[in-house]
């Protein structure tokens, strides 16, 4: 149990950090694509964020589970990056996305240029995020460090 309760973090914590990476490097791209208008971008946005989002919430709690029950090596700093990895990302949900996702609302369906606050909004998203795909990557490597490096023959 211990051995798949391991994989399980390692997996998890290792899948949400490739998927934010590709998240920002291939989704991102057609939200900042000058070929679409700000209606347009506003509405990409809003039907994937929700879904990056959702998938770091659930993989990050998965691996979070994980780590408490099988308690491998190293396991507290583990678990205090995966917690503060879902604070940040919770904070962001609540008190940044939930503002942002109502501004690109109003870009679509209303035509609304955004207010002078989405910018403040944006770039504390980003920064919050950046943090915690920080706080991840560090649980990651820590799950996945090995506990000892096997000895390496030397050569005479």
């Amino acid at each position: 149990m211990r051995s798949f309760g391991l994989t399980v973090a390692r997996f998890s914590l290792a899948s949400w950090v490739g998927a934010a990476v590709f998240f920002v490097a291939v989704a991102i791209r057609p939200i900042r694509a000058p070929e679409l208008e700000s209606p347009q971008r506003a509405l990409l946005a809003g039907l994937l964020f929700p879904g990056y989002y959702a998938f770091g919430f659930t993989l990050l709690s998965l691996a979070g589970v994980a780590i408490l029950l099988t308690r491998p090596r190293r396991w507290l700093l583990q678990f205090a990056f995966v917690i503060l990895a879902l604070a940040l990302a919770s904070i962001d949900w609540f008190a940044i996305y939930g503002p942002l996702a109502e501004m690109t609302r109003l870009q679509w369906v209303e035509q609304a240029a955004p207010p002078a606050s989405f910018r403040g909004y944006h770039i504390a998203s980003m920064s919050i995020n950046a943090v915690g795909m920080i706080c991840s990557l560090v649980a990651a490597l820590l799950a996945c460090w090995p506990a000892s490096f096997p000895e390496t023959s030397k050569s005479t």
